[in-house]
C-alpha cells in the first residue's frame, strides 16, 4: 500500500479518533505547524497512538512534510505496526531522499532489519554474536528531545535497543549502559543464561550483571554497546559507554540534547561561557566544587537527582556549616540505602553558588566521590567536553 493509499485507507479512522478526543486541545482551522509541534509532544511523551493520528492529519493537509511521514512512521513503529512503519520509511528514502527525515528513516529502516534478523533465532542472546562497527553511525552533529521524569529528577530520552523502543536516563554519572531484566521483554531479548559476567557498584550496593552486546540508536545516532543487564532497574540507564567520546550540550530551556562528533564542523561554546574545569578518570566526569568554602571532589551526574556525599567526606570536613534536617531513603540501581539529610551552607562550582543545599549523607555510599545531581545545576543548560577538560555552563 503506498503512502496516498494508505493515508486514504485511515482517513475514516481518524475522524472517528477525533470525535473521542484526540484533537479537541487543537482549535478549528489549526495550521499543520501546530498539529505537527502537538503531535511532537505526544511523542514524547510516549503516546504514539495519539501521536500518529495528529502526524496523519499534517499529512492530508501537506502531503509533502517529510518530517510528519518520519515521526508517522516512528509512531508506528513503537505502536508495534512494523509493517506500516515501514511503508512510510520507504516512501521517505524513496521520494526524499535528501531530506533530514529520510535519513532518519534510513537508520530506523537499517536496525529494523538487524532486529528481524536477530529475532529469527531461537535464542536472541546466545546468537547477538561481536559487535558488528560496521554498521555503527556517528553524524557529524546531531540533536535529539528530552522529557523531564514524572519525579522532575531524570533526563529521559528514546532509544531504540536492537529497533525495540525503551527509554532511557540520560545518565552522565554512569559508564555504562544499563537496563532490569524487566525490560527484556519490552526490546524483544531472552534473559541471558548461565553465571553473571560481571558485577556492577551503584548506589544501594553491588549487584551481579550480564554484559550482552546490542546495538543502541539515539536519533540518528547508531552504536553497539556492551549492554549490561541486572536482575532488576526501575529506569535504563545511558551512559558513557553510549556517547562519552562526543561532545554534547544540555539545553534544559528547549528540552534537548545536541551532540557533535570529535573533530566535527561547529561548536557549541558561546561568548560569555562559564568554564569549569573538569577531571575524566576513565569515563567518570569529576569536578572540584567548594563545600562551606573548602574544595570537595564530586562526579558530575545527570542520572542523580540529589546530590550526596559518603560519610567520610562529612566527617573530614567537621559538622561546621552543616545542619541535619531529617532522614530518608538514597536510591540507585542496586536498590536502597538509608542516609541522613543536611542542609549545606554553600556549594560553589566557580561562580555558580547555591545556598542551603539539602544534600544527602549515606555510610554505604561507596563511591570515591560524592554525586553532584541535578538538584545543584538542575536547569542550567550546559556543555560537556571531555576532550578539552571543561563544562561550560551559559547565563
Amino acid at each position: 500500500m503506498n503512502l496516498l493509499k494508505h493515508l486514504k485507507h485511515t482517513a475514516k479512522s481518524a475522524v472517528i479518533l477525533a470525535a473521542a478526543g484526540f484533537f479537541l486541545s487543537q482549535p478549528n482551522g489549526a495550521l499543520a505547524a501546530d498539529y505537527f509541534a502537538a503531535g511532537v509532544k505526544l511523542f514524547d511523551s510516549q503516546r504514539y497512538s495519539e501521536a500518529a493520528q495528529y502526524f496523519k492529519h499534517v499529512l492530508r493537509t501537506n502531503p509533502k512534510h517529510t518530517q510528519a511521514m518520519y515521526y508517522l512512521g516512528a509512531s508506528l513503529q513503537n505502536s508495534g505496526d512494523i509493517a506500516g512503519a515501514k511503508s512510510f520509511y520507504n516512501h521517505l528514502i524513496r521520494n526524499y531522499p535528501r531530506s533530514e527525515g529520510a535519513r532518519y528513516a534510513a537508520t530506523a529502516m537499517q536496525t529494523l532489519s538487524q532486529s528481524a534478523g536477530s529475532n529469527s533465532s531461537s535464542n536472541s542472546v546466545a546468537n547477538t554474536g561481536a559487535r558488528r562497527s560496521s554498521t555503527d553511525y556517528i553524524p557529524d552533529a546531531e540533536s535529539v528531545g528530552f522529557r523531564k521524569s514524572t519525579d522532575q529528577e531524570h533526563l529521559m530520552v528514546n532509544c531504540r535497543i536492537n529497533g525495540r523502543n525503551l527509554p532511557m536516563i540520560f545518565d552522565t554519572g554512569s559508564t555504562i549502559c544499563m537496563i532490569g531484566k524487566n525490560h527484556l521483554q519490552q526490546i524483544g531479548m531472552a534473559p541471558p543464561t548461565g553465571a553473571p559476567t560481571n558485577k556492577v557498584k551503584a548506589v544501594g550496593g553491588v549487584v551481579d550483571a550480564w554484559e550482552v552486546p546490542a546495538q543502541i540508536a539515539l536519533g540518528r545516532i547508531v552504536r553497539t554497546v556492551d549492554l549490561v543487564v541486572i536482575e532488576q532497574l526501575r529506569n535504563p540507564l545511558l551512559g558513557q559507554s553510549f556517547y562519552g567520546d562526543l561532545k554534547y550540550e544540555v539545553d534544559n530551556a528547549r528540552g534537548q540534547i545536541a551532540f557533535k562528533k570529535p573533530g566535527g564542523k561547529g561548536d557549541f561554546v558561546q561568548a560569555g561561557s562559564i568554564d569549569i574545569p573538569l577531571t575524566v578518570e576513565g569515563s567518570n566526569l569529576i569536578v572540584t566544587a567548594k563545600v562551606n568554602g573548602r574544595p570537595m571532589p564530586f562526579y558530575f551526574d545527570t542520572g542523580a537527582g540529589a546530590s550526596i556525599m559518603p560519610l567520610q567526606m562529612l566527617q573530614t570536613m567537621g559538622d561546621q556549616g552543616f545542619r541535619k534536617v531529617g532522614e530518608s531513603d538514597a536510591t540507585g540501581a542496586a536498590g536502597t540505602t538509608k542516609s541522613e539529610r543536611y542542609q549545606v551552607d554553600s556549594i560553589e562550582l566557580g561562580p555558580i553558588r547555591k545556598q542551603g543545599l539539602v544534600i544527602a549523607v549515606s555510610a554505604d555510599y561507596k563511591y570515591k566521590y560524592g554525586l553532584l545531581g541535578r538538584d545543584f545545576f538542575g536547569n542550567k543548560r550546559f556543555t560537556v567536553d571531555k576532550a578539552n577538560k571543561k563544562l561550560h555552563f551559559y547565563r
